[in-house]
């Protein structure tokens, strides 16, 4: 029998296994490598932002301790026996003194932070002279309503308002137009001669039976289209007929003389008019050469056409000028609101004469950017320096607020 010479091998399994599992062992060692280095990065990260967002938090408690302090030091510039700006106005949200008897309702649109309402820019107003500081939704039926106008002033039933363009006009490259709408029937009548890519600041003359507005000439791509006044035209239009009467090119904030006849508006180098009639050019008000005029400049002038108010938004500055129309139309400058650590917009003159509102809000510098904060709208005397009353706007985005109109009643 024949024996078996071959050499017997003996394999170990735990110590030689196939190059497969090996290979595998080391990806799954890799691979938790990799795990714990994101893990670890991830705690670091946050650990970092954490420590940096603590920092952010001191810095602007600084700068709103340094904001308030400025503010104490901040006056009117009205003349000598004009009292300082109140340090605390900028925190007042609701305060009346005793001998200010304020009347009216000033209409303003906006859009909400949140709730149901946040969805749709609306038209509110607020009653100055009653006891609720809470503003009041003016056209529940209306989804958008923005910069209303009203017509006639005594009993409120038509207003023009800007709205969304209709789809025939979108698919034409406009997004928004005016109607004219009858408060009590809701019914609308859309003018074709003011739709655009965007539309602000409606002015009715009631002598005339004129619509002048603001309308966007570019296709808006930035902010920096809105505050730029080349990419502006003002639209003046009769309204009844839907004619076009004229179109002022690098032109913003359009408001009419009581007269009728004439139209101030803002260019970049200062304030013009022009009569309608004569299509005549003027500027009344040169900028100093260092200056310039953006679409944040806004006016508004009294129902008499005797006083004007000029806020220059970024500086914080508020101008209010004598009007004289008696030969030509001059101005003469009464006196001066100043605050460094504000801004103001849109001011209101009140049916009266007597008073101004304005949209302020505190503006607190960082080396990235400027806060906003607080914002409000103050109520100040045409002849005098100091916040009567103001109403906190906190529920409203500040970015998407204008004011339209001070009005008797509503």
């Amino acid at each position: 029998m024949e024996q078996n010479t071959e050499p017997v091998v003996y394999i170990n399994p735990k110590t030689t296994q196939p190059k497969s599992v090996v290979l595998k062992k080391l990806l799954m060692s890799v691979f938790m490598v990799v795990i714990i280095i994101i893990v670890f990065v991830f705690f670091y990260n946050n650990y970092q932002a954490s420590r940096s967002e603590n920092k952010t938090t001191d810095e602007a408690d600084d700068l709103r301790k340094q904001a308030f302090e400025n503010s104490k030091k901040i006056g009117a510039l009205y003349n000598a026996e004009s009292a300082p700006i109140r340090p605390n106005s900028s925190v007042v949200l609701h305060e009346t003194r005793v001998d200010d008897v304020i009347s009216g309702s000033l209409l303003f649109t906006g859009k909400k932070n949140s709730g149901s309402d946040g969805q749709y820019i609306r038209t509110y107003s607020l009653d100055l002279g009653g006891t609720s500081s809470k503003p009041s939704l003016l056209f529940p039926g209306l989804s958008f309503s923005a910069m209303t106008e009203f017509i006639d002033t005594k009993d409120f039933k038509t207003a023009f308002l800007i709205t969304p363009a209709s789809e025939e006009s979108v698919q034409e490259g406009y997004r928004y137009g005016v109607h004219k709408i009858n408060i009590d029937t809701g019914l609308q009548v859309a003018l074709q001669s003011t739709k655009g890519k965007n539309i602000r600041n409606l002015v009715w003359s009631e002598p005339t039976k004129m619509l002048a507005v603001n309308r966007l000439k570019v296709q808006q791509n930035s902010y920096v289209d809105l505050i730029t006044m080349e990419s502006w035209e003002i639209v003046v239009t009769k309204p009844d007929t839907d004619e076009l009467v004229t179109v002022i090119g690098e032109a913003f904030n359009p408001l009419w003389l009581p007269d009728g006849q004439n139209l101030l508006f803002f260019k970049v180098d200062g304030l013009y008019s022009m009569n309608i009639a004569s299509k005549e050019v003027k500027r009344l008000v040169e900028m100093p050469k260092d200056g310039i005029i953006t679409t944040t400049s806004m006016m508004d002038i009294s129902a008499d056409g005797k006083y004007l108010v000029w806020t220059t938004a970024k500086e914080g500055v508020i101008t209010i000028f004598e009007v004289n129309t008696t030969n030509e139309i001059t101005f003469k400058e009464l006196g001066r609101v100043s605050n460094a650590t504000a801004e103001f917009y849109w001011p209101q003159i009140s049916p009266d004469g007597t008073y101004y509102a304005v949209q302020a809000v505190d503006k607190l510098k960082n080396d990235v950017d400027v806060l906003r904060q607080n914002p409000r709208i103050e109520i100040r005397p045409l002849k005098g320096s100091n916040v009567v009353r103001s109403f906190s706007l906190l529920e409203f985005n500040f970015d998407q607020l204008f004011s339209d109109d001070w009005i008797t009643k509503r």
